[in-house]
């Protein structure tokens, strides 16, 4: 399988960017574009835990962990970060408003209280939206 046209990459955390661009490397050298996007989840009335410039810091350092890993792909990267109540609905707007042709994860271990509690985040990736969304294993 190989991907094309511009393919969106949300990315949690380093390690997750790791995880994500390891596996996606495999299959985005044909892409003509790859976005990595970070979205920072807001609490409505809540006031943020971190400073603006700390999770610019963190995105910063999110974006180095996946751009190593797809840097001998050859294709054009570009970095987001966008802030928003719902994860899923930003990452897919993005994908709208890109023209993406696909969003690329590997999904994330939760356990299965936490899966209860807050919902299969993969699960609105793929029910909600009309790109596709591909879902790599983290050992390809």
């Amino acid at each position: 399988m190989k991907l094309t046209g511009t393919v969106l990459l949300p990315l949690a955390s380093p390690d997750d960017a790791r995880t994500t661009a390891k596996a996606a490397a495999n299959y985005v050298g044909t892409a003509d574009h790859v976005v990595l996007v970070h979205v920072v989840e807001k609490a409505e009335g809540m006031p943020d835990a971190a400073s603006a410039e700390d999770r610019e810091e963190y995105a910063e350092e999110i974006f180095r962990s996946a751009e190593e890993r797809l840097t001998d792909t050859g294709v054009s990267i570009e970095t987001k970060l966008l802030y928003s109540k719902k994860v899923s609905e930003a990452v897919m707007t993005l994908a709208d408003e890109a023209g993406a042709s696909s969003v690329v994860l590997v999904p994330r271990p939760s356990s299965r209280i936490l899966s209860l509690l807050v919902g299969d985040k993969v699960r609105s990736f793929v029910e909600d939206n009309e790109v596709p969304v591909v879902c790599l294993p983290a050992d390809v």
